[in-house]
């Protein structure tokens, strides 16, 4: 038993000095949600009394520190030629060594369904928590 011990011990610290030698961790950054959705699902919905549209935006934000953190979380969506179309951004409050869902809704006036050529109309979804930046594609479809 005592030499399993020393082996997995030894496992440990040479995966340790590995990891300290690529770049280091962020302190802040995005992850894939418990459920083992990617780390930015983007949908849409539909607010018929007002006849208009959000885009809904989740996310997994993780603190990897000891120490509670704040994080600014960047939510920017982006038409198909790349232009801003709404953004915010927000500070968000994580305990120490946890994960946080965070959700927000985006108005888009007047979406796009679909191009020129007739094929869904693409939008650009990201979300940047410090350097850690992650896109997702979406398109809205008629009510």
């Amino acid at each position: 038993m005592k030499n399993m011990i020393r082996v997995l011990i030894g496992l440990m610290l040479s995966c340790s000095l590995l990891g300290a030698q690529e770049k280091p961790l962020q302190k802040v950054c995005l992850t894939p949600s418990s459920k083992g959705n990617a780390r930015v699902v983007a949908s849409q919905k539909y607010i018929p009394e007002r006849r208009s549209y959000l885009v809904e935006v989740h996310t997994m934000v993780c603190n990897m520190t000891s120490k509670p953190r704040k994080a600014a979380v960047t939510v920017k969506v982006r038409d198909a030629r790349g232009k801003l179309i709404n953004s915010r951004k927000e500070s968000l409050k994580l305990t120490a060594a946890s994960a946080r869902e965070y959700g927000i809704a985006l108005p888009i006036d007047k979406p796009h369904f679909k191009d020129e050529t007739g094929k869904p109309y693409k939008y650009k979804v990201s979300v940047s928590v410090g350097k850690d930046v992650c896109e997702s594609d979406f398109v809205f479809r008629e009510q």
